[in-house]
């Protein structure tokens, strides 16, 4: 528990810390006695100082107590297996950064008003990232040339940053809104032909596959509990989405898309060879399940996995090839426990009918459960533990979700 005083007073700065946190990631590192402490620590810190002195009671969840859980295993499979840097540096994040990260969040996220305000700020600061991008990119001559990124990240994990900020504009367009709900709109419209824009700029494959995807599981699950007067005006919402997208790509001349990396990138996936990325991939999920049966039980060890593969990748970029090399059984059931926890929840919520009146928690847990199985689609294509800290973090969000006085 957290006194209400305090959660009126330092909620917007909290959420806004935690954004900073999630996204600012493995960017902006310096090593301290050759462990990697991140910048984005900072903002755990501050969260921390800020809660330390309103919380009342220290109150576990079902997905905190899984991830310590999950934590002990990790431990467990560094019994009697070499380890190497990258093992230590999966142990530190997963320890000083995403159990505080769940934890913090399992404070902060206690009422309706704190999920929209979570909305609001990914959505601008993924607007910011979007923004940056562009102009870094026209200034250094390259906007179409090779795969659009920012800040020194990747350009899967900035196609990520833009597909959350795409899913809380959805969600932001649904919502009520202020006297300048019209150009609200009309500027979320915007925002969103950006998002869609650099997701395609950045040639990662799975967030532009999952734009078309969660989009549609978007406003299905807004359309479930939803009033006829509401399904139209979202009908309309998504009609008008589909149709302005259609129309910039007609936009667009064929020789432009045709050299865009993405466009080659995804005729690829309809040929026999579809390309090294795909086949190295294939590959190490096949590797990291043959190599499990000889140790089912704890697993090779966490970040062992480079150890054993010819092509010198750190992990097999997928979640459960991950979890069940590296872990073993042992992991993998705790993860999928969360996982089954979290599809309880959502088709709970489908089902309830109690709040159907309320339009805000339906687009509450439309939002949250998108970028749920936005995070689980892609944890299968690409990213370690770390990475796909996401999952976590919005299965916190669900469980939270279900605190609220309107589910009971």
């Amino acid at each position: 528990m957290i006194k209400s005083s305090a959660y009126s007073k330092y909620n917007k700065w909290l959420i806004l810390l935690l954004v900073f946190s999630l996204y600012s990631g493995r960017f902006l590192k310096m090593p301290v006695s050759s462990i990697p402490i991140y910048i984005s620590f900072i903002g755990i810190f501050i969260c921390f100082v800020l809660l330390a002195r309103n919380i009342v009671i220290i109150k576990l969840n079902i997905v905190i107590i899984l991830m310590l859980c999950f934590l002990l295993s990790i431990f467990l499979s560094m019994y009697n297996n070499n380890l190497n840097g990258y093992s230590i540096s999966k142990v530190v994040e997963f320890t000083l950064y995403v159990i505080p990260l769940v934890f913090i969040s399992n404070y902060i996220f206690l009422k309706k008003q704190s999920i929209i305000m979570f909305f609001k700020i990914i959505f601008f600061v993924s607007l910011i990232f979007a923004i940056s991008a562009f102009v870094i990119s026209l200034i250094n001559g390259n906007l179409l040339i090779g795969r659009l990124s920012v800040f020194g990240g990747g350009p899967i994990t900035f196609s990520r940053f833009m597909s959350f900020g795409f899913i809380a504009s959805l969600a932001l367009l649904l919502l009520k809104d202020s006297k300048l709900q019209t150009i609200h709109r009309i500027l979320i419209f915007l925002a969103l032909s950006l998002f869609t824009v650099s997701i395609a700029l950045s040639g990662s494959r799975q967030s532009f596959i999952g734009l078309i995807i969660f989009t549609f599981i978007f406003f299905l699950l807004s359309f479930i509990q939803s009033n006829q007067r509401k399904k139209i005006k979202k009908f309309s919402i998504f009609s008008s989405i589909i149709v302005f997208s259609i129309i910039t790509i007609n936009f667009i001349p064929e020789k432009i898309l045709q050299n865009l990396t993405i466009y080659q990138r995804l005729t690829l996936l309809f040929k026999d060879d579809k390309g090294e990325s795909v086949n190295i991939r294939v590959q190490m999920i096949n590797l990291a399940f043959e190599k499990f049966k000889e140790n089912p039980i704890f697993g090779w060890g966490v970040g062992s996995f480079k150890e054993h593969n010819t092509i010198n990748f750190l992990y097999p970029h997928n979640i459960f090839a991950e979890i069940i090399f590296e872990l073993g059984l042992v992991g993998l059931i705790i993860f999928l426990l969360n996982l089954i926890i979290c599809t309880f929840l959502i088709f709970k919520y489908i089902r309830r009918s109690s709040y159907e009146q309320d339009e805000t928690l339906i687009t509450i847990i439309a939002g949250i459960t998108t970028m749920f199985l936005f995070s689980v689609f892609t944890a299968q294509i690409s990213g370690d533990l770390y990475d796909n800290r996401w999952i976590w973090f919005f299965s916190i969000l669900l469980v939270k979700i279900n605190s609220f006085r309107e589910i009971r």
